[in-house]
């Protein structure tokens, strides 16, 4: 089940942006919309926050301004929610508020245990579950190559370059801001991953 927080009606928006291709991706889960001012989103019934939803969550997405985003992960942390995607952006980017807001966010998860994705990520996609879960309208062929990128832009750029060139893909991460999560880790994974026979990395910097 992926749920997401901010989900919206609104074109051009995150929330709207991000459910709309986890369904045109092909995803067949569980999928639930969260915000408190609607009563459906894309057809789906509306919750009105995360804490109201009864179902298990696998994976949570947050779209929400930078300044909400720690009370939504406390929500995850009592739900016992383990893995979380963070959109917003207007963190270490942007400054030292944001860096501190960052800083915050990621004492909670790592007190809860929740790996973060992110924030200010373009987001994933998996072939194996098939969440296009992501910031773009990119619909990746389904491969053996895994790709880690610190831009978001640049990646869903070469996967759309892929799908062109028939090149297909296994796992994408955009690592954005690496709150709890670095590329080391990604690298690990799919260097274990059954599915992925190539990797590649796009690093802009390393700390």
């Amino acid at each position: 089940s992926i749920a997401v927080v901010g989900a919206s009606n609104f074109p051009g928006k995150w929330g709207n942006i991000m459910p709309m291709n986890i369904i045109g991706g092909g995803y067949r889960g569980k999928l639930i919309l969260i915000n408190p001012k609607e009563k459906r989103i894309l057809g789906f019934p509306a919750y009105p926050s995360l804490s109201s939803v009864e179902e298990d969550v696998d994976l949570l997405v947050i779209a929400i301004p930078a300044r909400g985003v720690c009370s939504v992960l406390e929500e995850a942390a009592e739900k016992g929610i383990k893995n979380t995607v963070i959109v917003s952006s207007n963190f270490s980017e942007v400054g030292e508020e944001g860096a501190e807001m960052e800083r915050r966010i990621t004492h909670i998860a790592n007190d809860a245990g929740i790996t973060i994705v992110g924030p200010n990520t373009m987001g994933i996609f998996s072939k194996t579950s098939t969440p296009s879960c992501m910031g773009a309208p990119v619909f990746p062929l389904k491969g053996e190559v895994g790709f880690i990128s610190q831009s978001g832009n640049l990646g869903v750029q070469l996967m759309a370059w892929g799908h062109r060139r028939g090149v297909g893909f296994s796992r994408f991460v955009g690592s954005g801001n690496s709150a709890n999560t670095e590329v080391s880790d990604y690298l690990e994974f799919l260097g274990d991953d059954p599915h992925t026979s190539t990797i590649i990395l796009y690093i802009e910097g390393v700390e």
